[in-house]
């Protein structure tokens, strides 16, 4: 099962709050079972049964039927038909895009986002990170650091995506830094640099305590510090209590895994 982001927004929407309770906690659990573009089957047996695996001695078909009447008449689902087959959309899913293709067919006159509209997605939501950090740059400023994405093929946009978390996870003060790396950098410097050198400097610049206070862009800075150890003269910093996540040999052994997958 996909992991999800239940947003406080929810708490607050008017369509959510025109809910019955028994409702809310279907669309609820309808979003931790829908694919990562919010469509799952429709089937009110199949819901019934992937919705309340503990339940159902006590929701029956016509619940679930009654709980779509709801979300769809509330604006939150559609159901919609393919080939005779019925389908359920969540409609302004917002969830993060990890899948390049929907496992259930699109509404018919639709198409799936292409790989230049994941990748817009994956870096309009690091920019939105980066206006929370700093408010007093505007949204307009973040948008235009951000490189065109049609021109990566769907293979490098999908490596780009588990760089970007592999750092959230295991370098998170790189993901801090005032410019994030971009998709055009990821490839350059993957093209220069092995995985295991770029896991391992990427770890030593979390682990410098005045990264963000004396550095702005992740792509130079790596850069500049691959070279240097390239030539002897990179100094390890040394590990602080504060910045744990990139000091494990194992964690920068498992960063090697990108490496391998890259083409």
């Amino acid at each position: 099962m996909p992991d999800r982001v239940v947003r406080q927004d929810i708490l607050t929407s008017d369509p959510v709050n025109k809910l019955s309770w028994a409702a809310e906690v279907f669309y609820r659990r309808l979003m931790s079972l829908a694919d990562d573009f919010g469509r799952y089957e429709a089937r009110p047996s199949l819901l019934r049964a992937s919705l309340y695996p503990l339940k159902l001695d006590r929701v029956s078909e016509p619940d679930v039927i009654k709980w779509m009447g709801e979300c769809s008449e509330a604006g939150l689902v559609r159901v919609y038909t393919v080939n005779k087959k019925e389908y359920l959309e969540i409609l302004k899913f917002g969830q993060r895009l990890r899948a390049m293709k929907s496992r259930y067919p699109v509404p018919d006159g639709e198409h799936s986002p292409s790989s230049a509209d994941i990748c817009q997605h994956l870096l309009s939501s690091a920019g939105r990170r980066r206006l929370k950090r700093n408010e007093s740059e505007s949204e307009t400023e973040t948008e235009t650091k951000e490189p065109a994405c049609a021109a990566h093929s769907p293979d490098v946009v999908v490596d780009f995506e588990k760089f970007v978390a592999w750092i959230a996870k295991h370098a998170p003060r790189v993901a801090d830094m005032k410019e994030p790396f971009t998709i055009d950098q990821f490839v350059e410097i993957k093209v220069s640099f092995s995985a295991a050198q770029i896991s391992q400097i990427l770890a030593d610049m979390h682990n410098w305590e005045p990264l963000i206070r004396k550095n702005r862009s992740a792509y130079l800075t790596a850069i500049k510090w691959l070279k240097k150890e390239n030539d002897g003269t990179h100094q390890k910093p040394s590990s602080s209590s504060n910045n744990k996540p990139g000091t494990s040999e194992a964690r920068i052994n498992r960063a090697k895994e990108w490496g391998r997958k890259q083409v």
